[in-house]
């Protein structure tokens, strides 16, 4: 197919796009502004537009990427569309069938029809929404005017004349102006949304097709279809401030408001040119189809959708890398496009085909789920972790590439790449932590720190003491050790203790020591411990120990009135004690009274001895008289 066409095919196509208009009007713009190598947070949950329960059956999966999901049957030449965030439905301009068909796309079907004959032809061309105040402006162009539209009741509420054959609107929403280009009078209408009324007139270059409005510096560029340049009009001042050149014949314009970036499509030499919109320079012209007509940026990632009408194809150019990425298509004579934000998806106005396309972008990696979330694992042995990735608006898909890596050299990533990393732990225990990261076309995303702890690798476990023989009723104390290789265990260790339960009784079921009473039966008695390392059941360890009992000596004098020897030796002992406490401290009395007689004077002891004679030499004479004293008669 030669790229160019007849020159009567030619002509009928530019006296068409000069009665029908340019390029999209405004651009919806994004939740955050788009920022090359960053992720970005997903738009709203999508109520409506997100293709939920589609009535028409795909040709393609719904996780497809620059690809079209499905085609909306639309009136008689959908010439351009338009999507509504208030009310959730598409906005189809059909220029034979004079009519707005308004479709839902959770269904894609047509749910009403805007009728706007009132003469024999009003040939609807572009539309605008402005959702905050729930109307519709659809330029008639035969009539020379815009229809005004009340979307929240589908009713005609009126009409605004314009200049001669109306090709291309875009609307100031801050202000309230909407800008219509006149492609016959060639000059600009300024309409008040407010008052529906022309407020200005501005002059313009040869049959203006298309106008698009830069929220970032406020300027309005009005493509010149037959001057091969843009109109900068000063959306402040409404004064006109130059002019640049274009490709050959531009017919459409979009505006990415996170770049400042203006793409204009040149339907004559098939070519988009990037535009500065801080210096109003052209930076590069990036070939694409064949006669592109409509151009829109998605605000989310900053790509930009072009329709090639006649190759009936779609090309996105990356505003990142300034080049082609990706071509969609088959798409029967696309021509004009609209974004739903809320859903990411694109639709587009297939003119003559009479068809809406739903089209899905590429997806943008939007951050990483890490499972597990926390890990432990013990030396030299491994543990997996998985990242799901989350991308918008429709499912990764491949191209991720993933990134692995950990905190210092206790482990390292056997598996660095993929969504499955695997991490092997060295020779010794402590604490680290893992990181990982993706990258899927020019987006980065990183997941959650994920905490690892290295356990010391449990390598055997024993009970001191390892035998024992015990006498009836004795208890005997018993403690298990952990030996673990790569770092001490002891805090780490849980123990758990058994018995087979002849006779005696395990005085406790936990911890590292315990204590066993033996019974009256004399025997033999397993008793056992397993030590688990805390969180890792498959390293275990089992030691036992073996308990006899001696009955022999039940018959033993020594087992009198039912006591062990121990527990009389225990008697003899305290007895012992105390029938030596006692003597030492009747020897300190008598020494403390030798002490004290010794500590007397001479005289002291004279006067003492003197006293004692007289009190002995009384008690004497007392008893003599008592002695010779007669019997008492009664």
């Amino acid at each position: 197919m030669s790229d160019s066409l007849p020159s009567t095919a030619l002509l009928v196509l530019s006296v068409w796009v000069l009665l029908v208009g340019g390029a999209t009007p405004t651009v919806v713009e994004p939740t955050r502004p788009y920022e090359p190598g960053l992720s970005h947070p997903a738009p709203r949950p999508a109520e409506h537009g997100d293709g939920a329960g589609v009535g028409i059956v795909a040709t393609t999966p719904r996780d497809c990427s620059y690809c079209v999901l499905a085609n909306f049957s639309a009136g008689l030449d959908a010439a351009d569309v338009a999507f509504s965030a208030l009310t959730g439905d598409l906005y189809v301009a059909e220029h034979d069938s004079d009519s707005v068909s308004v479709i839902d796309p959770n269904s894609g079907r047509i749910v009403n029809s805007i009728s706007l004959a009132s003469n024999p032809c009003t040939c609807p061309g572009r539309i605008v929404v402005d959702d905050a105040r729930a109307t519709a402006y659809v330029l008639t162009g035969g009539m020379n005017s815009i229809t005004v539209v009340n979307i929240s009741t589908n009713q005609v509420v009126g009409s605004v004349l314009v200049g001669g054959g109306p090709g291309g609107e875009a609307l100031d929403t801050n202000t309230g102006i909407l800008y219509v280009t006149n492609t016959a009078s060639m000059n600009i209408s300024l309409v008040s949304t407010q008052t529906d009324k022309v407020v200005a007139w501005r002059a313009a270059g040869r049959d203006p097709a298309a106008v698009a409005y830069d929220r970032v510096n406020g300027d309005v560029y009005v493509a010149n279809f037959m001057s091969d340049n843009l109109t900068v009009i000063d959306g402040r001042t409404q004064l006109t401030i130059g002019s640049i050149p274009t490709g050959s014949t531009p017919g459409g314009i979009a505006v990415d408001p996170s770049s400042d970036l203006v793409y204009v499509t040149n339907f004559g030499s098939n070519n988009v040119s990037i535009i500065n919109g801080s210096t109003n320079t052209v930076l590069a012209s990036v070939p694409v189809g064949v006669y592109p007509l409509g151009a829109i940026v998605d605000p989310f990632n900053g790509e930009v959708y072009v329709a090639n009408s006649y190759s009936n194809n779609i090309s996105v150019i990356s505003g990142r890398l300034g080049q082609v990425i990706a071509t969609i298509g088959p798409v029967p004579t696309p021509e004009f496009f609209a974004y739903d934000a809320m859903s990411g998806y694109l639709y587009s106005a297939d003119g003559p085909s009479n068809e809406v396309s739903w089209i899905a972008p590429q997806p943008a990696l939007l951050g990483l789920q890490v499972t597990p979330g926390t890990a432990s694992t013990t030396v030299g042995r491994s543990v997996s972790f998985s990242a799901t990735p989350a991308c918008f608006p429709v499912v990764c898909g491949p191209g991720i590439v993933y990134h692995w890596a950990v905190s210092n050299p206790l482990g390292t990533m056997a598996s660095p790449g993929g969504a499955v990393g695997v991490f092997v732990a060295g020779a010794s225990a402590g604490n680290l932590t893992l990181y990982v990261n993706a990258t899927l076309a020019g987006y980065n995303a990183s997941g959650q720190p994920v905490a690892i702890t290295i356990l010391p690798e449990l390598s055997s476990v024993g009970i001191a003491p390892p035998s024992v023989e015990l006498f009836p009723r004795t208890l005997v104390t018993l403690t298990a050790n952990a030996v673990c290789a790569g770092g001490s265990c002891a805090r780490m260790v849980n123990y758990s203790w058994m018995s087979d339960g002849q006779d005696g009784t395990l005085l406790g079921s936990s911890g590292s020591i315990v204590q066993y009473r033996a019974g009256n039966v004399s025997g033999t008695e397993a008793i056992s411990v397993t030590a688990t390392i805390a969180g890792e059941s498959p390293r275990s360890g089992h030691a036992n120990v073996t308990v006899v009992v001696n009955q022999s000596r039940v018959s033993s004098p020594h087992f009198a009135f039912g006591l062990s020897p121990s527990e009389w030796t225990m008697i003899f002992s305290l007895l012992a004690a105390s029938l030596l406490l006692a003597i030492v401290l009747v020897l300190l009395l008598r020494r403390k009274r030798r002490g004290t007689t010794a500590n007397l004077s001479p005289d002291s002891k004279k006067a003492g001895n003197s006293d004692r004679q007289e009190r002995r030499g009384g008690l004497a004479a007392e008893l003599a008289g008592r002695s010779a004293a007669p019997e008492r008669k009664e």
